[in-house]
């Protein structure tokens, strides 16, 4: 607001004091967390992100690269957990004051830093200390309204640039963005008549190609892993959880104050109404994920920032309801800073996921560390555990994934083609001959020194046969091709326990151990770098009629097999003329 004299316009002494009150308590939120990035150990999946970082590309397995580049410039300033954090903390800094400015410059401070400082997510994903790809993907997404809601009013090209840049910020930090860029356009469908609208689409999609292209090279396996490889069958638990976690994350005790009166806001103008969208759109999005699959809490995140907005003209409308969110905020955000400072130090003598993920952090890596003495370390199905590893010791280390787990980026990276017949210390997750113990603040962990380590992960195995279609307890011929995609010769002298070829049958249990079935009468082919070779061979189909899925992989007599092939489905029906 502006006050005019006669002469000229002077500025609203009140609105300054506002503006330099919000400077203060943005800046005071900066100092917290850059005390608590300095001061907590590095968490299991900041650890990993700092992989990426260490192997810049243009996409990785579970993410797009944003968060792999701010960990990169952060790391070059300082070599320790700041440095991973420093460059999305201040974004989330930046973000909690586009949140304000969205908000219209509320004048009420106090109510303000309740609404935001009472939501546990803010203090974690959306402004807080973590490196973690949300974070720059609220920071886009924070942007993009507020450029958006300037491009809605004033079709000019700054402002359609700038659109541009806040979408591609958002999809480069998390593939959420797309969502939020969907709901959005479902708002406002007029948008398709605009020239500019389908010049921010063709620039958005070009600035974007490299990612694409990556993808591209890469099989799309983030998409597949994030469309097609997450399913679970407790529909019911992973549905109640999904609405039990909001409840929390957006509270614990101001959230459903917050929900109801942003669902229950009925918008005054377009822009409102693109808020709205938004916020039905990612919490009804991931309410139906949840049916097919476990919907991890802060995946709504970017909700939250439509929930705010849209939240607050109620909140301070409402004299009565504002004193009992005021009462509730004043409980909730010393519970909240209590948490957090558990994660900075260690005083509740309680162990737990939590406590594994920020505490010992370092002490395990230099237990293990001593036990490995310069040799080569791998895990099984654990990429969290060689990303702390490798950050607190500088040590080489690597994880083996197996059937009973899933894909990540480390079988991406060529590690293994570098540990092939070296001397490594494996840790176990099934009983090994010869196998020692390690006891460690994080627990005992099984090992056993292999002398000449053997994995074929690398191989990549493709099912030929068109369809799967059999007749119960037959022997059945299937046509496969072996593709070496390491930098090396697979050759399978030398191993302790010589590979072989085992086939999976998956028919909705995690059991592995009763339908892993070696494949008789074969022996893999010794494969050159970068060959393919197609091989015939023969399984014993169940003996009564069902549908599952199967799969190839190679491990050998001690080691369960490697995520080696593609699950296919396969049916077995009687009456069956093979």
């Amino acid at each position: 607001m502006m006050l005019k004299s006669s002469d000229h316009t002077i500025p609203d002494p009140s609105a300054e004091k506002v503006r330099l009150h919000i400077l203060y308590f943005i800046g005071a939120w900066l100092v917290l967390n850059l005390l608590q990035a300095y001061y907590t150990e590095i968490s299991d999946d900041e650890a990993y992100y700092w992989m990426y970082s260490r192997y810049l590309d243009w996409g990785y397995f579970d993410h797009p690269p944003m968060i792999a580049l701010l960990i990169r410039m952060g790391y070059s300033i300082f070599h320790n957990e700041l440095g991973v954090r420093i460059f999305p903390l201040i974004m989330g800094a930046g973000t909690l004051y586009m949140i304000y400015l969205l908000a219209g410059k509320p004048s009420n401070l106090r109510l303000f830093a309740f609404m935001v400082l009472s939501v546990v997510l803010v203090h974690l994903h959306l402004a807080g200390f973590l490196a973690i790809p949300d974070t720059p993907m609220l920071f886009f997404t924070a942007l993009f309204f507020l450029v958006f809601r300037e491009y809605e009013q004033e079709d000019r090209l700054k402002w359609a640039l700038l659109v541009v840049m806040s979408i591609d910020g958002m999809l480069y930090s998390k593939y959420h963005g797309i969502l939020v860029v969907f709901f959005t356009v479902l708002a406002n469908t007029r948008l398709f008549r605009r020239r500019s609208f389908w010049l921010i689409f063709l620039l958005s999609v070009v600035l974007y190609l490299p990612h694409i292209l990556w993808q591209a090279d890469h099989d799309y396996i983030s998409l597949r892993y994030h469309l097609i490889g997450r399913n679970d069958p407790q529909i019911l638990k992973q549905f109640y959880d999904y609405l039990l976690n909001q409840v929390v994350v957006t509270g614990p005790l101001t959230g459903v104050i917050l929900l109801y009166l942003s669902f229950g806001r009925r918008t005054k103008n377009s822009f409102e109404r693109t808020l709205k969208f938004n916020l039905v759109g990612f919490f009804g999005f991931f309410l139906l994920s949840s049916l097919k699959d476990h919907v991890e809490p802060h995946w709504t995140a970017a909700a939250f920032i439509p929930m705010f907005v849209l939240a607050w003209p109620g909140l301070t409308e409402r004299k009565g309801l504002q004193r009992w969110f005021s009462i509730l905020a004043l409980v909730s955000i010393p519970l909240i800073l209590a948490g957090r400072l558990y994660l900075v130090t260690d005083y509740l003598p309680v162990s737990g996921h939590i406590s594994h993920m920020f505490h010992g952090q370092k002490k395990w890596a230099e237990q293990v560390a001593a036990l490995a003495h310069g040799r080569p370390v791998v895990f099984t199905n654990k990429y969290q555990q060689p990303s702390v590893y490798r950050f607190y010791t500088g040590g080489f280390a690597h994880t083996r994934t197996d059937i009973d787990y899933r894909k990540n980026q480390y079988d991406l990276w060529d590690f293994e083609d570098r540990l092939i017949g070296k001397e490594v210390v494996y840790f176990l997750t099934r009983n090994y001959p010869g196998e020692d113990t390690l006891k460690t603040v994080h627990g005992d962990y099984r090992f056993v020194i292999m002398n000449h380590y053997c994995s074929f992960n690398r191989i990549r195995i493709r099912i030929l046969n068109g369809n799967l279609d059999f007749g119960p307890g037959m022997e059945v011929p299937i046509r496969l091709e072996l593709t070496n995609t390491g930098t090396t010769d697979a050759e399978f002298d030398g191993c302790l326990y010589p590979p072989e070829l085992f086939w999976i049958n998956y028919w909705g249990k995690a059991d592995y151990e009763d339908n892993v079935y070696r494949v008789n009468n074969f022996e893999l082919p010794e494969l050159k770098a970068d060959s393919s070779r197609i091989v015939e061979v023969s399984i014993h189909t169940p003996d009564s009629a069902w549908t599952s899925e199967i799969t190839f992989g190679i491990g050998d007599k001690y080691l369960l097999p490697g995520t080696n092939c593609r699950y296919r489905k396969m049916t077995i029906r009687t009456g069956h003329d093979h």
